[in-house]
């Protein structure tokens, strides 16, 4: 923990929030930051610690709006499918419990590539991945800010009733670790009963956010609209077939619409079967749509209508999903993907989706997402490797070619500044 005025100095700053910064400087007091500016303006008001970066670029902490670490373990032990259903057979076929160790290296290695907060997904033991978070420094934990929303599965309705009494377990749990936060949230549409759908909503109180896996192949749509398609058989196999309240006569999107489950603090992830009319209804519900572009390109051969969702102004954010559907956790890796699958989206507009469309879907723009005065030091310098010239060049350099300079300095080009 830094308890002196820290000054860090490089070729750029990118703030997100405002204009890129050449030969900038931020001020840090006590981990929170306290300015940001050009260097010589800083030098001249502030007095304290220099630390030169040079000629790397200064950037703030990546956000990883959709993870399963827990299925860390089925790194590589998954066919490549583009028919969901078979991948999820195999997923569920496969299942074991969590490995602790691969979960806290994967926590380890999320932070060296750049990543300062998540939202994880889970459905085994919670209490696996708190314990692995936890061991890793329980004095600095490794993940600047960790929700874990353990992930409800019920078709037929029999947790209905079970739900309100998980909040008070929740409030236990959250005194272990300042900056963990545990809460629950339903799976999809088509495995979790209308009537847990409400009771989750029910709970949901404040800034508590839910997320659901939404439109992540075109068979949910089928299923919802006529009771038909590839998801039948795999309900039919794990014995939730038929379901009392499907089908519903429209698509997915419209069928959470009608239980009023989306709202501000609603993330939606995937979206890749989306109409129109599914985007107007996101859009007045002032949800968070969260893009996993690498996962949804190997599961489903397209990404959601990225440029649809920018025009209709809704919070997008970047996850990268599971292990068992990518084959590693990058936000960079991702920025790049969305990057070459839609060129003629700005890499500025890119970034920010990694970074403050994170912050917003998690409701902590107020601490992480940019380098604004008040918030966090969870903060980077990365080196490119090569000479910067111009503003736009360095954000293009992070969005397209990040992951490289990673993988070719084994993460040694990022160095975190509360770490420095």
């Amino acid at each position: 923990m830094q308890s002196s005025l820290e000054i860090y100095t490089a070729k750029w700053i990118i703030p997100v929030t405002s204009e890129i910064i050449e030969n900038g400087a931020v001020v840090v007091f006590n981990n929170k930051i306290l300015d940001v500016g050009k260097k010589k303006e800083i030098l001249s008001v502030y007095h304290g610690k220099i630390t030169s970066f040079d000629d790397a670029i200064i950037c703030p902490g990546l956000i990883n709006a959709h993870c399963h670490i827990e299925l860390s373990y089925l790194k590589g032990r998954i066919s490549a499918s583009n028919k969901f259903s078979e991948w999820l057979k195999e997923v569920i076929s496969k299942k074991e419990l969590p490995d602790r160790a691969l979960i806290s290296f994967n926590m380890k290695l999320m932070k060296k590539k750049g990543i300062c907060a998540v939202i994880d997904i889970g459905n085994d033991p919670f209490w696996l991945t708190l314990a692995s978070l936890s061991e890793i420094n329980p004095q600095k934990p490794n993940i600047n800010y960790f929700i874990h929303l353990n992930e409800i599965i019920d078709p037929k309705g029999r947790l209905a009733n079970a739900i309100p009494f998980i909040p008070e377990l929740n409030t236990d749990l959250n005194e272990y670790e300042k900056d963990f936060t545990i809460g629950i949230t339903p799976h999809a549409p088509y495995t979790v009963h209308p009537e847990t759908f409400k009771a989750i909503k029910k709970i949901s109180t404040g800034n508590t956010i839910s997320s659901v896996h939404l439109a992540e192949s075109g068979g949910e749509n089928e299923l919802f609209l006529n009771g038909t398609g590839d998801l039948v058989e795999l309900l039919e196999l794990r014995g939730h077939w038929p379901l009392s309240y499907l089908p519903a006569n429209c698509s997915t999107t419209k069928y959470l619409d009608k239980l009023s489950f989306f709202d501000a603090n609603t993330l939606c992830v995937h979206c890749i079967h989306v109409s129109d009319t599914d985007i107007q209804i996101l859009k007045n519900n002032n949800v968070s749509i969260v893009v996993c572009p690498r996962s949804n390109m190997l599961l489903s051969g397209k990404i959601a209508d990225i440029d649809n969702i920018l025009k209709n102004q809704i919070n997008i954010s970047i996850g990268t999903d599971s292990l068992a559907s990518n084959d590693k956790l990058s936000i960079f890796a991702e920025m790049s993907s969305l990057s070459s699958n839609f060129p003629e989206i700005d890499p500025e507009i890119i970034l920010y989706m990694a970074t403050m469309g994170g912050a917003k879907a998690m409701k902590l723009s107020d601490k992480i997402g940019s380098i604004e005065k008040g918030k966090d030091n969870c903060i980077f310098a990365f080196y490119p490797g090569l000479k910067i010239d111009k503003a736009h060049e360095a954000v293009e350099y992070l969005v397209k070619n990040g992951e490289n300079q990673l993988d070719m300095t084994k993460n040694t080009c990022l160095i975190w500044l509360h770490e420095y």
